[in-house]
Formats: C-alpha cells, structure tokens, sequence
C-alpha cells in the first residue's frame, strides 16, 4: 500500500518531519517488529529528495500482534515532505485475502514546519493522510 499526506502548501509552506501511524489488523502483517531489518525491508522511500524513512512496527494493545505501522518521515536539510506519496509498505497476507481501504486507519503526528518546530495544534490538523492498494 502507499501512504500519501495532503497539506495546504500556501498555509503551512511545508513539513520538515511527520510520523505516520498506519492501523492495520489480520490478515495482514509485517514480519518482524520494532525496526528489525525485516520491517525496514517492508518500506520503501518516496519521498524523494535526501528524505529519510524509518519504520517501526508495534503491537499497541498488547496482544501479542503488531497492529501499527509507524513511519517517521524526514525532509533532506533544506527540503519539505510534499503533499504527496510518502511512502510504500508491503504487507503479507493469505491468498485471497480481501483487505479494504476502510480496515487501514493513518494517522499523522509530531508534524514540524521547515523551522524544525512542531506546528500548532489548528495548524496540524490541516495535515491529512490516505491509503491506496495495490497488489504485486
């Protein structure tokens, strides 16, 4: 799946880091948790531009299953994260799997301006994030 965030440019002029929580459940998974080699291989950068990803994924009822992806974003120095894709993730799944945009939830947090400094709360809420899948 892709993860992409939509922001007014105009309004906020751009963001230098965001973490993104991307709520998941069975069928799907991610093997491994925490940021072990096998959650960073599920990842793929598109934020282009010297950006940075890192992922970690979390079990965040403590069930004994992750159940979030969470993907700290981060512009290049002198870059912004564009209202754009972000990033990829590959899930694993059972054959025939039905899986819906609507059993995904992103959440976007922790948003910084180009300042470096985390935008204010009304600010923040302008920033949004969507899901698109895709199978291989």
């Amino acid at each position: 799946m892709t993860v992409s965030i939509q922001y007014p440019e105009q309004l906020l002029g751009g963001v230098s880091a965001i973490l993104l929580g991307l709520g998941y459940q069975p069928p799907l998974s991610i093997p491994g948790s925490n940021n072990v080699l096998s959650v960073r291989q599920s990842v793929t950068n598109l934020a282009g531009g010297g950006s940075t990803v890192a992922p970690s994924d979390k079990d965040t009822n403590a069930d004994q299953v992750d159940d979030r992806l969470d993907v700290q974003a981060r512009a290049s120095t002198t870059g912004s994260i564009q209202p754009a894709a972000v990033f990829r993730a590959r899930f694993v799944c059972a054959a025939g799997s039905v899986v819906t945009p609507s059993s995904l939830v992103c959440t976007p947090s922790q948003a910084s301006g180009l300042d470096g400094l985390p935008f204010t709360p009304d600010l923040a809420s302008l920033i949004s994030c969507s899901i698109a899948l895709s199978a291989p």
